[in-house]
């Protein structure tokens, strides 16, 4: 994948972070359409974090893309220490009205994947620093 420069950024500020993981996939449904239709875990991959502002935003190991058709629509990028599936799991748990979001995407056939790019993590001067909570 090339650099994103535009896009519904979630980053996660420290590992296991509940919030970052549930905010990003309840954020924009309601009754009508959802906000994507796809998404894709990739696994063990560098996401290297710049910014011109010299915000404390460590690089992240594992992110989760959101798709509406072909269009990336959301990036949530996470720290290696990340137990990816269990957050998944758990956010895709929550209710909107009486369903589980989980139901909602069998109901709108809502498809996701995973890839393990097995990469070895690259760290920034900011992984070793307390991140500031970050989302757009």
């Amino acid at each position: 994948m090339g650099n994103i420069k535009t896009i519904d950024l979630w980053t996660e500020a420290f590992a296991n972070h509940y919030d970052c993981f549930n905010g990003a996939f309840i954020d924009g449904f309601d009754n009508t359409l959802p906000p994507y239709h796809y998404y894709k875990v990739v696994k063990n991959c560098n996401c290297i974090i710049s910014n011109n502002w010299n915000l404390a935003i460590g690089n992240k190991h594992h992110a989760i893309i959101f798709y509406q058709n072909t269009q990336p629509v959301r990036l949530v990028v996470c720290c290696h220490d990340t137990d990816v599936d269990k957050l998944i799991k758990n956010a895709t748990q929550q209710k909107i009205g009486n369903q589980t979001l989980s139901q909602i995407f069998k109901q709108h056939n809502i498809q996701h994947s995973e890839i393990d790019l097995k990469e070895k993590p690259i760290y920034n001067e900011y992984n070793s620093y307390k991140e500031i909570d970050t989302g757009s």
